[in-house]
């Protein structure tokens, strides 16, 4: 069988979980995830029943979820993580969580925004060093004002 690709990242016998994945709208691949969906087919060995259990459980949560998180394996490393924010929408509020993160020295590597109905819902990806240093920049965000929740995507 002839891998799938899903960005810079290739699947060897991954149809079953890019058929449950594209049944999704919600699901959107990005730097962040991709390396997570890798890691899971190589954790199930390509198993098409694995694959379709796993991509029925991405629906719940997110890749980097599914699979068990090994922090602080190598010193100095970065972990992709995601974090979604709703919240009132109003001006400076996207200042306001780059500065809260800034302060935890986090490095952001994309964001996504959209507000309806006078309510911001935003995607965040960044990097952190380890659980304890995410605990820290979701609770920074938490305590910004108008902030309803803030979860990991």
């Amino acid at each position: 069988m002839s891998p799938v690709r899903l960005g810079a990242v290739s699947f060897l016998n991954a149809a079953p979980l890019v058929h449950g994945l594209a049944g999704d709208p919600a699901f959107e691949l990005t730097a962040t995830n991709a390396a997570a969906l890798a890691e899971l087919c190589r954790r199930v060995d390509g198993m098409p029943l694995a694959l379709e259990l796993a991509a029925a459980r991405l629906r719940l949560m997110s890749p980097e979820r599914l699979i068990d998180a090994q922090w602080g394996a190598a010193s100095g490393a970065a972990y992709p993580v995601d974090m979604l924010v709703t919240a009132s929408d109003r001006q400076g509020l996207l200042r306001d969580i780059g500065e809260a993160l800034a302060r935890e020295k986090i490095n952001v590597t994309a964001v996504r925004t959209q507000t309806r109905a006078e309510i911001a819902y935003m995607r965040f990806s960044f990097e952190v060093a380890d659980a304890a240093h995410l605990k820290r920049a979701l609770a920074a965000v938490k305590q910004l004002r108008g902030v309803i929740r803030v979860g990991r995507g």
